[in-house]
């Protein structure tokens, strides 16, 4: 269900933006998994939801999708939990609670 709720925050921000309603679940034959990518031009934007998750890093399996996509194709990467506040860990990944898209 967390899913879910992370998918229509995602959906309303993109609406709110004038942005596509562009959302995709990536995974590929061994398993490998994104829960959205959010294409923006030829970047990626690339979520992962946790339910909660204060270790700022990033997950392992999206490290392994980065891999795949190639690292110079992600513009983004966000850890969706439910920290109080929106976090940066790096120049392009934070970790973000999921009401403050």
């Amino acid at each position: 269900y967390y899913e879910t709720l992370a998918f229509g925050q995602l959906l309303r921000s993109l609406h709110n933006q004038g942005r596509p309603d562009e959302i995709y679940y990536f995974r590929d034959k061994d398993g490998h998994e994104a829960d959205f990518v959010i294409p923006e031009g030829n970047l990626l934007h690339l979520y992962e939801c946790k339910w909660h998750d204060e270790s700022g890093r990033i997950p392992k399996n999206l490290e392994k999708v980065i891999r795949i996509v190639g690292e110079e194709q992600v513009r983004s990467v966000t850890t969706v939990t439910t920290v109080p506040r929106r976090t940066p860990i790096t120049e392009r990944f934070s970790v973000s609670n999921i009401l403050e898209f």
